[in-house]
C-alpha cells in the first residue's frame, strides 16, 4: 500500500517535525504541506530565505533527520493537491473527529484494501476543514474514552499510520 502524508494549516514547527519523524518510520516517504503549514528546505524553495533557516531550524528539533529522507512537497492550495490526488488514484481519508467519522479500528480492513491512500490531517484548533471533509473518500477518527476529545495532531497520525501500515 501505497500512504502519503498531506499536512493542512498545522500551526507548529515542532508537531511538523514529529510528523516527518513519525512518518519516516513507518516508510511513508511523501509528505505534502498545505495552506500554512510550515515546511523545511525544499528543492526551488522561493521563501525568504530567513523563514526557510528559521523553519528548517524548528522543524529539524522534532524531526533529527526526516526532513532529509522524506519527499517534502509545499502546495498553497489544498484543493489542487486533491485533484491532482484523485486523479492518480489515491483514496482521501481525513483524520478528524466528526459525527459522520467512522473508528479507524472498526474500518482498518476496508482502508487497507486501498492501494493508494493520502492521509490528511488538519490544524491543531480547528482541524480538518469543512471543505476538505466534503471532498474526502473517507472521515476517521480514533477512539476517545477520557474527558477530552482529541489527541495532539502529531500523535493522533502517528497512531493512523502505525495502524495503517503496519
Amino acid at each position: 500500500m501505497n500512504i502519503l502524508v498531506i499536512l493542512d494549516n498545522i500551526r507548529s514547527c515542532h508537531n511538523v517535525g514529529a510528523i516527518l519523524r513519525t512518518a519516516d518510520g513507518a516508510g511513508i516517504t511523501r509528505v505534502i504541506c498545505t495552506g500554512f503549514t510550515p515546511y523545511p528546505e525544499i528543492v526551488d524553495d522561493t521563501r525568504d530565505p530567513r523563514i526557510i533557516t528559521k523553519n528548517s531550524h524548528r522543524i529539524s528539533k522534532t524531526a533529527l533527520g526526516a526532513e532529509k529522507t522524506i519527499d517534502i512537497r509545499y502546495d498553497e492550495d489544498i484543493n489542487t493537491t486533491i485533484d491532482h490526488l484523485k486523479s492518480v488514484g489515491y483514496t482521501l481519508i481525513s483524520l478528524e473527529e466528526t459525527p459522520e467519522a467512522v473508528d479507524l479500528y472498526s474500518s482498518l480492513s476496508e482502508l487497507k484494501s486501498y492501494p493508494k491512500i493520502a492521509l490528511i490531517v488538519g490544524n491543531e484548533v480547528t482541524g480538518v476543514q469543512q471543505s476538505v471533509l466534503n471532498r474526502s473518500d473517507q472521515i476517521i477518527c480514533l477512539p476517545q474514552m477520557g474527558d477530552k476529545n482529541s489527541l495532539n495532531v502529531s500523535v493522533a497520525t502517528g497512531i493512523a499510520l502505525y495502524s495503517l501500515r503496519f
